[in-house]
């Protein structure tokens, strides 16, 4: 039915029909998504975060006080959130809050687009706000803590604009060009197509209005880093191969998920070329701006993070492109055509919506990886980190937002030494990366392995340089599975400490006292049979855990008497934790000093300072007393050595 044969009421019923079906409904599905994602942070969002804190707190725009590095692709983003956290809001909430808006925008303003398609007064549902609402990759990185879903909302916002002729499009692609790196390349691409005798004045006056903006920020860049492209750039790229390779890929994976959408877009292009009807100008546009899209992954590679983020951008504009077809198609009124089209969309939403199920479940298993390692493992380096100690790692976010540390970032994206080296993301030339970190020694090295080495090239690296050994100790594992976690190191300030001396040495236990059958078995140089991974051991050391009993046995061992002539005693302790599995040091038969494990397999290093007791003879005992879980007891590496 066209617009011209019905009432004015009939029309208002039918839009508000049509309101419903294109907006209302699949906003519905969204909010229904979103409840299901949870409240999953990404790690790289809190990066942004840690600039804004510091903006706030008069530190300036920085990640690290007093180190003037871009660290972040997102300046725009950034800014709202430092307005965020000024005016007393969570950085975190508000994040998701505003990607959540971003999702709503964008499938206003689909709505918008959708409707300059119509042809032949022929007026039907918006299909692209459908699409973005099964699409729970773009809804998940909306609201993830970055900003991909305000960058897509100005991207559409400022194509609508252009594609009315308002100036106010230089507004719009200004600050997409604020809010992701790539921005101006999309404003340029959208201006060129826009290019019409009789228009240029009006597009140059928006262009010129993007130009200020964009060139203003460009300016204060350089002012204030003293650099005209962000220190991530160098970070992320300089393997060209790897990065085409992993983009290629990246992109077919993405295809091989878009199924029917992805069909329908491609003809909408073909659409927009033979067409050159009602709508058609925005049409290449859109298909203008899935090409840059498509090429910017191919040049810089994929992303790391599930789902695609890299190709946010491109979605809305891909589904407008399904919109243009299913007008153009339908409005040729072949009735075949049409219920060809109605079987292949529902095919179409039903491959999605199978894939929805499938997305969120990764998306809520990742959320739960992260928080159980990362959430964890900041937590506790927020308690027990030196003041002011640097912490070495690759996955800077959540530790650096939560811990306050100063970060040394292993894969460069805040710092420069390693971002600059020759090499893609990841994969830094090996030599020099050890070079650089060794002339810096963070405090920390945090590792994501077995503790005895990494599955990542970076972490490998520090790993197996032989000043490792000599430099740093085991500290803290958060496990990641039965034998891998994220693994802590410390320097071991070797500078600091005259004539470290081993006392006890656990290659044999003669002469030492035995009680009960907790200690029956020789020492060893690695964990028993049924028992986890053991890490932080140098050789052989005492264990309580049975080969044949598990946790069962129960006894003591003590060493033959010791005088005690130095500052501290080293040692390393592992296993159950509280005072029915400790290590004790024993003088005048009375414990003056006690230490256990924390319900790991890992030894940890433990120093009690002797100064008060220099002279006066010491055993050194080691207690099992408990028959449940976690009911046994390590020790390793028992030395003293002089403070300077």
């Amino acid at each position: 039915m066209t617009r011209s044969s019905t009432s004015p009421l009939t029309d208002k019923r039918r839009d508000l029909g049509v309101f419903a079906l294109s907006f209302v409904l699949p906003l519905a599905c969204v909010a229904a998504c979103l409840d299901q994602l949870g409240a999953f942070v990404i790690d790289d969002a809190y990066i942004s975060f840690r600039y804004a804190r510091n903006l706030v707190e008069g530190h300036g725009l920085v990640y690290n006080a007093g180190e003037r590095v871009e660290g972040y692709t997102n300046f725009l983003w950034t800014m709202l959130l430092a307005l965020v956290i000024k005016l007393g809001g969570d950085a975190v909430i508000w994040s998701k809050a505003l990607g959540a808006a971003s999702i709503g925008g964008v499938m206003a303003l689909s709505l918008v687009a959708a409707r300059r398609f119509e042809k032949g007064g022929v007026s039907l549902p918006a299909f692209s706000p459908w699409l973005v609402a099964s699409g729970v990759s773009f809804q998940a990185h909306a609201t993830l803590g970055l900003e991909g879903g305000l960058f897509a909302f100005l991207l559409l916002a400022g194509v609508l604009l252009l594609d009315q002729r308002s100036p106010w499009f230089g507004v719009a692609f200004g600050l997409a060009a604020l809010c992701r790196p790539e921005g101006p390349a999309f404003a340029a691409v959208a201006i060129v197509l826009n290019l019409r005798r009789g228009d240029v004045r009006r597009v140059a006056s928006g262009a010129a209005v993007f130009a200020l903006i964009f060139g203003a920020y460009l300016l204060w860049r350089h002012s204030y880093y003293g650099h005209w492209l962000p220190n991530t750039l160098a970070a992320k790229t300089g393997d060209v191969s790897t990065q085409f390779s992993s983009g290629f890929k990246y992109i077919t994976d993405f295809a091989a998920t878009s199924g029917v959408a992805l069909g329908l877009s491609v003809a909408g292009v073909g659409l927009a070329l033979w067409d050159r009807g009602k709508g058609s100008r925005l049409a290449l546009t859109c298909a203008g701006f899935v090409g840059l899209n498509l090429a910017y992954v191919l040049v810089l590679g994929a992303d790391w993070m599930p789902g695609f983020r890299y190709l946010m951008p491109l979605e809305p504009f891909a589904y407008l492109l399904v919109d243009f077809a299913l007008r153009r198609v339908l409005a040729w009124r072949v009735r075949t055509v049409a219920y060809a089209l109605a079987a292949l969309l529902a095919f179409g939403f039903w491959q999605r919506a199978v894939q929805a199920k499938t997305s969120i479940r990764r998306m809520q298993d990742e959320s739960a990886s992260w928080r159980e390692h990362a959430g964890t493992f900041a937590s506790w380096m927020a308690v027990h980190a030196a003041p002011d100690g640097e912490i070495a790692l690759g996955d800077i976010g959540e530790v650096g937002w939560v811990t306050r540390q100063p970060i040394y970032d292993l894969l460069g994206l805040v710092t420069p030494a390693v971002g600059k080296l020759p090499g893609g993301y990841g994969g830094k030339d090996g030599k020099l990366l050890a070079a650089a970190f060794y002339a810096r020694k963070p405090e920390y090295l945090v590792t994501i392995g077995n503790c005895k080495t990494s599955h990542f090239h970076v972490m490998r690296v520090m790993m197996q340089d032989p000043r490792f050994a000599a430099e740093y100790e085991f500290l803290h594992n958060v496990r990641l599975g039965r034998n891998n976690g994220w693994c802590t190191f410390q320097r071991s300030h070797p500078e600091k400490k005259r004539g470290v001396r081993t006392v006890l040495d656990f290659e044999s236990t003669a002469g030492w006292t035995r009680t009960g059958s907790a200690f029956a078995e020789a020492s060893g140089e690695a964990e028993r049979r049924n028992q986890q991974r053991v890490i932080g051991n140098t050789g052989k050391f005492a264990n309580s855990f049975a080969t044949g009993g598990g946790d069962l046995p129960v006894g003591t061992l003590e060493s033959p008497p010791f005088t005690l002539d130095a500052d501290a005693m080293r040692l390393r302790v592992g296993g159950g934790m509280g005072l029915a599995t400790r290590v004790e040091l024993r003088v005048d038969d009375e414990a003056v000093f006690v230490a256990f494990g924390d319900e790991t397999e890992d030894l940890r290093p433990v120093t009690w300072d002797l100064r008060g007791l220099r002279g006066k003879m010491a055993v050194l005992r080691v207690v099992d007393e408990a028959a449940g879980a976690w009911g046994h007891v390590m020790v390793d590496e028992v030395g003293v050595f002089d403070w300077e």
